[in-house]
């Protein structure tokens, strides 16, 4: 992984937990693997929920987007 994957993925990490609960799988090791993926789409089905083509698992411009301005 490169470093900046590994930034992202320590940054949406915590996201994900909130949005699947204190007891997610997701560990916040900074590796971007099946689990994290499967965590960003649920993120990304909480965030459009009725936008299905954003659920991509890709944290692009508008998961960030979404996600940064929920968070406030």
């Amino acid at each position: 992984y490169d470093r900046w994957e590994m930034k992202l993925t320590r940054q949406v990490a915590p996201l994900i937990k909130d949005v699947r609960g204190i007891n997610s799988k997701i560990d916040i090791d900074g590796a971007f693997g099946p689990i994290t993926k499967a965590g960003v789409i649920d993120l990304q089905k909480k965030l459009f929920p009725n936008t299905a083509s954003e659920w991509d698992g890709v944290v692009g411009k508008n998961t960030w987007t979404a996600a940064l301005t929920a968070l406030n």
